[in-house]
């Protein structure tokens, strides 16, 4: 009998919080597209994979951002 191997690519997950001071609706696709690309440029000027996957998280609400009242 054979010993049974799998392998697979390791993958590591890293979570970014960010607070956004804007005058638009950054719930908005349009603007959440820009603020990830705009991320996307700076990782890679800064060395970061180009095969780096990025998303935004939804809460349950399906929201991404939610403001804050100070």
């Amino acid at each position: 009998m054979m010993p049974f191997f799998c392998l697979s690519d390791f993958t590591k997950e890293q979570i970014m919080r960010m607070k956004v001071k804007s005058n638009q609706d950054v719930n908005d696709p349009a603007v959440k597209a820009a603020i990830l690309q705009k991320i996307k440029q700076k990782l890679k000027e800064h060395g970061i994979a180009e095969n780096t996957t990025m998303k935004w998280r939804e809460q349950p609400d399906g929201m991404v951002f939610h403001k804050i009242i100070m």
